[in-house]
């Protein structure tokens, strides 16, 4: 029987401490939903959030509306771009961006299964 040739493919040793959000200059935090606002005087259904992110404050965040605007989002966790420059949104202003994707028109946003305190870094 002929002998294989067996040749080891040198390992790349794996950098543990390696952060790909810090890396690419992202800070996502988690934020808390204070206060729910729905703006009809936009083009499209939106929602103003007020969202406590602990030691960095209180920020504010428009968005596109949820599927069931009547559905309390006050006390839910949700995942904040906090180091995005403010924008102005049809003349409310937008400190943060919640994470989320949109499901036809209307956003699911990114939250939390279990709580963790506002301001928690994403990792």
């Amino acid at each position: 029987m002929p002998e294989i040739g067996i040749t080891e493919t040198p390992v790349r040793k794996i950098r543990r401490n390696c952060n790909p959000l810090k890396t690419a200059g992202v800070d996502i935090r988690v934020g808390t939903i204070k206060e729910v606002t729905l703006l009809t005087d936009l083009s499209s259904p939106a929602m103003k959030l007020a969202i406590d992110l602990g030691k960095l404050g209180v920020m504010n965040a428009v968005c596109p509306q949820t599927s069931d605007p009547t559905v309390n989002l006050r006390e839910a966790q949700v995942l904040c771009l906090v180091n995005t420059p403010s924008r102005s949104i049809g003349g409310h202003r937008s400190d943060v961006l919640v994470l989320g994707c949109m499901a036809g028109s209307a956003a699911v946003l990114a939250t939390l299964q279990g709580s963790a305190p506002e301001g928690t870094e994403i990792r």
